[in-house]
């Protein structure tokens, strides 16, 4: 095996093992609470991962910044464009053009990162799941239901991460010990539990419409890539940066899109085949995108 292959191999190879474990799981018909895992993962993993990772990790502001702001042009350019091809295509927006604009950058996205980049890529993945996660609470949850909360958007735990992370580094602050290692301790449960959780949503999913199913995914995955590669070039982003962000806006629809549909009733069966299509079509072609980024 090749270096180049070897590097892809390791890279992958935990992502699938973990997810397909949790299918395996579910498909053995095992006891799994994925709500419970689905809160627990939401409300207290992620933000502690969020929070220790952009505590713990020196990442130049600058970089931060430039990443961020690249992710909102690439989430609004999903947003524009892909309403444009979605209209050309006979599909409706509502509930289709959520899972086009929201990729799947934490189940996914922050292990590909994390094991593609190392600290360095798992704090950028994170700025890039912070954005996009806001985008999705408000924007996508909009899309879906046909209104928006402010008060829903002000429940997203992820946010308060952010802004304790932010306050922590800009203050200068050294946190006690014991804080910052609870923090990590509890962040490392974020990842496995996503993975698993992916899986076992994937085996309870019920899968429809196939051929508009098709269409979803050839635009989420298709113009991710496209988007992010242009945001990259554009805001002149470095190797790493740029390897992240085209990485995370290139994931399969967020299996959360199929949660927002069927929790106001919008096609969830149809949305459940772009999660379920696009992360099959989107895992096939995983190896080729992090050949281009590495």
């Amino acid at each position: 095996m090749t270096p180049i292959l070897y590097q892809l191999f390791n890279v992958l190879a935990p992502v699938m093992v973990v997810a397909a474990l949790g299918f395996a799981w579910a498909k053995a018909r095992q006891p799994f609470d994925n709500a419970f895992v689905s809160t627990l993962t939401f409300n207290i993993a992620t933000p502690m991962l969020i929070f220790s990772s952009l505590t713990k990790l020196h990442v130049d502001p600058t970089a931060v910044g430039e990443v961020a702001l690249a992710t909102f042009a690439v989430t609004m350019t999903l947003i524009v464009v892909g309403a444009g091809l979605l209209w050309v295509l006979r599909i409706p927006l509502r509930p289709y053009l959520t899972p086009v604009m929201v990729p799947n950058t934490g189940n996914v996205g922050l292990p590909v990162c994390y094991l593609a980049f190392g600290d360095q890529g798992l704090a950028l993945a994170v700025v890039v799941h912070v954005v996009s996660a806001a985008m999705q609470f408000t924007v996508g949850i909009a899309i879906t239901s046909g209104t928006f909360s402010f008060k829903d958007f002000a429940k997203v735990p992820l946010l308060y991460a952010v802004a304790a992370a932010f306050l922590v580094v800009e203050t200068g602050t050294e946190l006690p010990a014991w804080i910052a290692n609870a923090a990590a301790l509890i962040g490392q449960l974020a990842i496995p539990l996503m993975l698993m959780g992916l899986g076992v949503s994937l085996n309870r999913l019920r899968v429809g419409q196939i051929g508009q199913s098709l269409n979803v995914t050839a635009v989420r995955l298709g113009l991710g890539f496209v988007a992010s590669w242009a945001a990259a070039w554009t805001f002149g982003l470095g190797h790493v940066q740029a390897g992240v962000l085209i990485l995370q806006m290139s994931m399969p629809a967020a299996v959360f899109t199929y949660m927002m549909a069927a929790r106001y009733n919008c096609d969830p069966e149809g949305v459940a085949g772009v999660v379920f299509m696009s992360t099959l079509i989107g895992f096939a072609t995983m190896p080729l995108i992090l050949l281009l980024v590495l």
